[in-house]
Order: structure tokens, then sequence, then C-alpha cells
């Protein structure tokens, strides 16, 4: 016998059914909208419940959607990002410095607590 070629196996099926569920929610749907339940979702996309839990469950992961007993599965406002800089600083400069920068003292009682000197 021979030996044959690992192929590279497809995207599985929730993750396929993830990728859909986020383009309706970009174009079908609002922020704080509920979406309806499993069994109709299920059968709008054709595939099976757990299928469409996993996919759910990886939204709610993403901050895409959030579910709650009770109420229902509504899609979730976007969070709100911060810029984020380089992850490493440049080090091309050998000279250090921080424009803007202006040294105080703490306050007296932080200073207490820090266990430093006054002034």
């Amino acid at each position: 016998m021979g030996t044959t070629q690992l192929e590279t196996a497809p995207e599985p099926k929730y993750w396929h059914l993830k990728t859909r569920l986020t383009e309706a929610l970009d174009s079908e749907f609002s922020v704080g909208e509920i979406l309806p339940n499993e069994r109709e979702l299920a059968a709008r996309f054709g595939v099976a419940r757990a299928t469409l839990r996993q996919a759910l469950e990886q939204l709610e992961l993403e901050g895409r959607l959030q579910r709650r007993r009770g109420v229902g599965t509504t899609v979730a406002p976007p969070r709100v990002g911060l810029e984020v800089g380089p992850a490493e600083p440049d080090l091309s400069d050998d000279d250090w410095h921080v424009d803007g920068y202006a040294q105080t003292a703490p306050p007296a009682a932080v200073a207490r607590l820090l266990a430093l000197a006054p002034g």
C-alpha cells in the first residue's frame, strides 16, 4: 500500500455558518434587535441546531451577540477599541525622552502610602 497525502480539511460547518451569520448581522439586523429563535435560524440556514449553537457561541465570544435567558439573542453594540501603537518601541534612536512631561510631587497621602520622602 502506498501513502496518501493529507488533504486540507474544509472549514467546519459551524465556522462557515458563523461567516454567513456575520454577514446577516451586518446587513439585516440592527444593534439591540432580537434574533429569531434557534429553530427558525437553523431552518433558514439549513443546519442542525447543534451547529447553529456553535456558531452563535463563537459570535458571542467575539462580542457580536448577547445571549440572555428569557430575552433571547440580541445583536451586541460594537465594542469601542483603542488604537494600539507598535508592539515594540523604535530603538533606532538612543536618546530616550518624553515630550510634555513634568514631574510633580505626589499628594502627601499618596507619598505616605508609597513610603516616599516628602517633596
